[in-house]
């Protein structure tokens, strides 16, 4: 595929888990999704998404698993992060992220395995995450 995912993805209210790894998805990382308040696992790795992240995402509030890796997003975290206080696994590796981590990734405290290699982030660890 090379077109954009569908918006109608977004109006799956009871969608618990998505994957998509290994498509060729082009444009925007997807606003639709941040409508799936019910998601919790959601692997988008390899595919051309490119940033910033959309408000919308914000919504996803019972995300456990965030995999979004390989993709030339080339933007910043969003604050909004912190807010997705159940997640467990984010993995965003080879993103082109740049920027800090925010202050507000201190707020995950269910957090196990954080992987953000093969980008451009600064060194600097907020002190929330100590």
């Amino acid at each position: 595929l090379t077109e954009p995912i569908p918006i109608s993805v977004g109006y799956s209210p009871s969608l618990r888990f998505l994957a998509i790894n290994h498509n060729r998805f082009v444009g925007p990382i997807p606003e639709c999704l941040g409508n799936i308040s019910t998601l919790a696992h959601l692997r988008i790795n390899s595919n051309n998404f490119v940033g910033p992240f959309p408000d919308s995402w914000a919504n996803l509030k019972e995300l456990i698993e965030l995999e979004f890796s390989n993709a030339p997003l080339a933007c910043t975290l969003p604050a909004f992060l912190g807010s997705m206080s159940k997640l467990q696994t984010l993995t965003m590796r080879s993103c082109q992220l740049f920027g800090s981590l925010p202050d507000s990734m201190g707020n995950l405290k269910q957090i196990h395995t954080i992987d953000f290699n093969i980008n451009s982030l600064n060194d600097t660890i907020p002190s929330t995450m100590a």
